[in-house]
């Protein structure tokens, strides 16, 4: 209708022929950090891609090089402010909880920077197809934060817990292979091969 916004932090690609959704996160600029803005846009993209019977599979990405580097606590800071309850709706968490509840079988493509935030959101997913140059972590550790939706993702994710202790508490970050050999991916390939 008119009333549709332009989405502008996640672009929208739906091929019906194939029967796939891509949806690329858009802030380049700002290696795809989690605006109220983008979780916003990316939740009510997943609504309407999830009620298209013609798409069996989504598949998220990032433009440019990362796939997301986490909240963007410069953004959200505001509205952490005026209400406690920031985590439950418009939020990562929702987001997790809608890739997990949709139809449709979910795949993040992930290359560069996959953090916190971001970590939380490949959780969500059935696959997640890795650049074996891809970075994983959670910076926030490191800063005196504990990661209240990343944190527990990892575990339900069903990896060692010797290894979602080591992510969740060092800050250390994972190369692409090195999440695969853990579960936290389920396929790493060479990063020109990752789109096909």
């Amino acid at each position: 209708g008119p009333n549709r916004v332009e989405m502008t932090t996640v672009l929208k690609k739906i091929d019906e022929e194939a029967g796939v959704a891509w949806l690329t996160f858009n802030r380049p600029e700002k290696k795809n950090a989690m605006s109220q803005k983008f979780m916003a846009e990316l939740i009510a993209a997943l609504k309407e891609v999830a009620d298209n019977d013609k798409i069996k599979c989504i598949v998220t990405t990032g433009s440019g090089d990362s796939y997301s580097s986490g909240l963007d606590l410069y953004d959200l800071r505001d509205s952490w402010k005026r209400k406690r309850s920031w985590d439950q709706r418009g939020s990562t968490y929702e987001i997790v909880r809608l890739l997990r509840n949709i139809p449709q079988v979910t795949v993040a493509a992930v290359r560069g920077w996959c953090l916190g935030g971001g970590l939380a959101l490949i959780n969500g997913h059935e696959l997640v197809i890795s650049a074996d140059t891809a970075m994983f972590g959670m910076p926030e550790v490191i800063r005196g934060s504990y990661g209240a939706t990343a944190t527990p993702s990892l575990f339900h994710g069903a990896i060692p817990f010797k290894k979602a202790f080591y992510i969740s508490l060092t800050g250390r970050n994972l190369t692409g292979v090195e999440a695969e050999r853990i579960g936290l991916v389920s396929q790493v390939v060479a990063e020109k091969e990752l789109d096909s």
